[in-house]
């Protein structure tokens, strides 16, 4: 009986340091069980791999960029701090683009240095500075919420990304159109976050990554005024944009809070919404004519002129506006839907995570990643595209309107910095340069 005893005792001690060993978790010795979680995970799938491991790794990056960020360190998480910690997080302390692309194509300030918040005002994901008109009619318009307010929108970049910037003086103008290489460094990463107008109670804050805001106000038209408010928004949508070594096309992650639009299930060969009761849907509406759905507001329209001259305030922003059509004001909401499901396994991701330490109990159970594009041929000797997977990829607070042709490759493989012939490293940020006045010429 003894003898049973010490096999018994032995056979548990085994098993007990082999489920050590094999736990993903401990998967490498730098990425230990306490500290797994808040760190950015150091290497993407193999091409090869499965949609499961490239989703997995979308999730690890969400994870690790909703971190709480290190006090006066921007882009560094804490890991002394859980995930569920009122803390600002990892990617909300990265740079801005109105604190990289500033007037006159001034250096920007030190990566740590505090900059003045400029108030949101894009909105759209394509910023209002862009040059690229045939990209900004067809994504362009805004998207208002069900409570008749706008989505807003921001771009923020990591240390890589403003550290390459800030070297090669790409923030001034006349740098950056004689650039015929821009390449950046593994590592980068850039964000794309919308956000909506948190209003209590119809909006229960706790189920929100939140952030108090200084927002710009508009007209009915869509014209912003000369006046700001605060407000409480909650992210809606997520871009996560990386270039992790061996894929020159980037990896592309996209997540959504989950009361963007409902489910939708198979019904008689078709896709159905299903809506779940009790649930305020930020962007769907039942009652809505499916002819109006995923519909821009907008009829793009050329800049008005004063007496044949453009102000000097809109020599830097694009040339078209956005004229609200017909009985569409400013306020009227945006019906939305979702053009192409949700893949399963993607589906069975993010029910493993949001039931599974450390997302469950936090706020970002209350996300969903919809999509992870990436190229499964990097080096494809005839397609520069690398052969994207999957072939189409939309968020629907930012490709509200282009979702049946939304790639993510296929759309930034066609980036540059404005008036240059030059690609721009599928990064549309230099869109954003402020382009010098010209100076008046002598009469």
């Amino acid at each position: 009986m003894n003898k049973i005893i010490l096999y018994l005792a032995i056979a548990i001690i085994v098993i007990s340091i082999l489920s050590l060993i094999f736990s993903p978790q401990n998967s490498t010795p730098s990425e230990t069980a306490s500290h797994y979680p808040c760190q950015f995970p150091t290497q993407a799938p193999h091409p090869d791999a499965t949609q499961t491991d490239f989703n997995q790794f979308s999730w690890r990056l969400f994870i690790a960029l909703n971190w709480p960020v290190k006090s006066q360190l921007r882009g560094q998480p804490d890991c002394r701090f859980s995930l569920d910690d009122k803390q600002q997080s990892v990617w909300q302390s990265y740079k801005n683009i109105n604190d990289i692309f500033i007037e006159q194509g001034q250096i920007p300030s030190p990566w740590n240095q505090t900059q003045n918040e400029t108030p949101l005002s894009q909105l759209t994901k394509v910023t209002n500075q862009a040059s690229n008109l045939a990209e900004l009619q067809k994504i362009g318009g805004w998207v208002i919420d069900q409570q008749g307010n706008p989505t807003y929108y921001e771009i923020l970049v990591n240390q890589i990304s403003f550290d390459y910037i800030v070297k090669n003086k790409l923030y001034d103008y006349n740098t950056l159109i004689d650039k015929d290489n821009i390449n950046f460094p593994d590592s980068s990463t850039q964000i794309k976050a919308s956000w909506r107008i948190l209003n209590p109670p119809q909006d229960e804050i706790s189920r929100y990554i939140t952030k108090q805001a200084n927002i710009r106000l508009f007209d009915q038209q869509g014209q912003a005024k000369n006046q700001t408010t605060n407000a409480i928004l909650g992210l809606v949508g997520l871009h996560i944009i990386t270039k992790a070594s061996g894929y020159p096309q980037w990896i592309w992650s996209t997540f959504e809070h989950r009361n963007n639009v409902p489910i939708q299930m198979m019904e008689n060969n078709s896709l159905v919404n299903q809506p779940q009761t009790g649930i305020n849907y930020h962007y769907y509406d039942a009652n809505a004519r499916a002819s109006d759905v995923n519909q821009s507001p907008c009829l793009w329209m050329e800049r008005p002129t004063i007496n044949g001259m453009k102000s000097n305030n809109d020599t830097k922003k694009s040339p078209l506006i956005c004229q609200p059509k017909s009985n569409i004001s400013f306020q009227t909401p945006t019906p939305l839907e979702r053009y192409t499901p949700i893949n399963e396994m993607t589906k069975e991701v993010n029910q493993y995570q949001q039931e599974n330490t450390p997302v469950q109990y936090t706020v970002l159970e209350n996300y969903q990643l919809i999509a992870t594009q990436y190229p499964t041929q990097p080096d494809h000797p005839s397609d520069p595209l690398g052969q994207p997977n999957p072939k189409l990829a939309a968020n629907i607070t930012m490709e509200s309107y282009v979702q049946a042709s939304s790639s993510c490759i296929g759309c930034h493989s066609q980036a540059s910095a404005p008036n240059s012939q030059y690609p721009s490293d599928y990064s549309y940020l230099f869109l954003s340069v402020n382009i010098p006045t010209p100076k008046p010429t002598a009469q």
